[in-house]
């Protein structure tokens, strides 16, 4: 489920912050995930595939203008909240569901709109929450997402 309010940022070894423009209109959450819209350059709060690529996760929150910029985590294992997580799915590529929420490539729908690549499962919490190794080099989402 998208959030509507900042998160806590939990992560191990967060870093690479990276400058990105926040698409006008749009408000970007701190501790979430937030991707490129394609077809702007500029970062937003919904995974949907095809038209948009992850980059990682927001250090801070925004409501853009389409000028203003906030930093961005680039790299780090994140703690994300996951849907039917199991202890086995550690090691498995992930993809978003939306701002908030992910889940290991098996679990989600083929054709789904918003499932973008994130990374990896790198630590089962429980089955609502796992931590993921972010990986936003749009090289290897494109490799992923041909599997």
């Amino acid at each position: 489920m998208a959030v509507t309010a900042d998160q806590l940022v939990k992560a191990r070894e967060p870093g690479r912050l990276r400058e990105f423009i926040v698409k006008s209109g749009t408000t970007v959450y701190a501790g979430t995930m937030v991707f490129v819209e394609l077809a702007t350059g500029h970062i937003y709060n919904t995974a949907t595939g095809g038209t948009s690529v992850f980059v990682g996760v927001a250090k801070t929150g925004l409501l853009g203008d389409g000028v203003k910029t906030i930093d961005v985590y680039t790299s780090g294992a994140f703690t994300l909240t996951g849907t039917t997580l199991a202890a086995a799915d550690v090691g498995k590529p992930c993809k978003a569901t939306d701002n908030y929420t992910f889940d290991t490539v098996a679990n989600v729908a083929t054709g789904a709109t918003a499932s973008v690549m994130i990374g990896y499962m790198t630590k089962y919490i429980d089955s609502t929450t796992g931590e993921v190794e972010i990986a936003p080099s749009s090289m290897l989402q494109y490799i992923d997402q041909l599997v």
